[in-house]
């Protein structure tokens, strides 16, 4: 008796023109890189062992799904479903029948259009939608480091950590926490070597400015996330920028004494995150701690020269945003409490960033 997996592989292969099954392995060997003559040999070796997987008798290798899905472009769900078979397939329909696999693994950017065609026909986000082993478009795109689709899901769907929950991931319509661990998404987007993309995903002004991250646990201060933005050089270079605010953006309800609410400039938080960390290890990490002391011994200068008070009425929370009159935040500087570091070259360098009074 035919099974379900050999009914719907007999029929594709018809549509493709396969005759023998000889004709299918040679496409498979051919997806999974082989040439002609390597693709026959490995035809006439697995001729047997496929027999017996589509009679059921063995079970579907792995290596076999990515190719048949590529080859017959429809996911596996749909070659072990008994209704494909008896369905008749409308050619400008075949791409609802791919799956993630397909995607991530042809990680070609115009075809993330028709997924987004595919699986937003309902009004739904592709982002938020599993497949039928409960596994997201994300998952694949990392397993098979996929950047092309990375990118789309960033560019198209606005995809970035949630600002107030570092589990969590959004996009413009929806909030999600994936099966793969926030520190391998993290890592996948770090491997991108793209400071622009890791940026738009990891936004930490907001979320290291508002929160005392020195005395929590919380994905920007994960020594893995830490070490890999750190050994990565087109990212750590990516950090050294700064961004304005609108005054009332950081100081909600907070009214200036002289009444001028000029624009916050910030330079990124994660730099300080980045230089504790640095000064902890000055062995391995020297040289990114001396290029955070140096930006931020000119950075500190500038700042403080902008906003012509003196450094007394000034003082810096322990994560080095910078308050005037111990309300209004203005800004926020290179900082450290680890003054005392083993290596001369780094002392001198903290000694010359701006000492200022400490408050919470």
């Amino acid at each position: 008796m035919e099974t379900t997996l050999q009914k719907n592989i007999d029929r594709y292969m018809d549509q493709k023109g396969m005759a023998y099954y000889t004709d299918l392995l040679i496409a498979i060997a051919k997806v999974q890189g082989l040439k002609q003559d390597k693709a026959i040999e490995f035809a006439n070796k697995e001729k047997s062992n496929f027999s017996k997987m589509l009679k059921g008798e063995r079970p579907l290798k792995y290596d076999y799904i990515i190719p048949l899905e590529k080859i017959f472009g429809v996911s596996l769900a749909k070659l072990l479903d008994d209704q494909p078979y008896f369905e008749t397939i409308n050619k400008d329909d075949i791409e609802y029948l791919k799956g993630f696999r397909y995607y991530a693994y042809k990680d070609e950017p115009e075809l993330y259009d028709e997924l987004d065609r595919s699986y937003t026909c309902d009004g739904s986000d592709v982002f938020n939608n599993s497949d039928e082993y409960n596994r997201f478009l994300l998952d694949y795109l990392i397993e098979y480091k996929s950047y092309n689709g990375l990118r789309h899901l960033v560019e198209k769907h606005n995809f970035r950590l949630c600002p107030m929950n570092d589990r969590m991931y959004q996009t413009d319509n929806c909030s999600m926490v994936f099966s793969s661990l926030p520190i391998q998404i993290a890592k996948f987007v770090i491997d991108s070597n793209d400071g622009e993309l890791f940026n738009k995903v990891y936004d930490p002004f907001e979320y290291l400015m508002r929160f005392s991250y020195r005395d929590m646990d919380c994905l920007y201060t994960d020594e893995v996330f830490i070490e890999a933005v750190l050994n990565n050089e087109a990212i750590f270079k990516s950090l050294f920028g700064k961004r304005k605010y609108p005054f009332e953006f950081i100081n909600k309800g907070v009214e200036p004494k002289d009444g001028k609410k000029p624009d916050i400039v910030c330079i990124n938080p994660l730099l300080n995150v980045c230089l504790d960390y640095c000064l902890n290890d000055i062995k391995k990490y020297k040289t990114q701690a001396e290029t955070i002391l140096k930006y931020g011994i000119e950075y500190n200068k500038e700042a403080l020269a902008a906003l012509a008070v003196p450094q007394n009425e000034c003082h810096l929370d322990n994560v080095g945003n910078l308050y005037i009159g111990w309300r209004c935040y203005y800004t926020n500087l290179i900082y450290t409490d680890n003054t005392e570091s083993e290596d001369e070259t780094i002392n001198k360098l903290i000694a010359m960033l701006p000492s200022l009074k400490k408050g919470n």
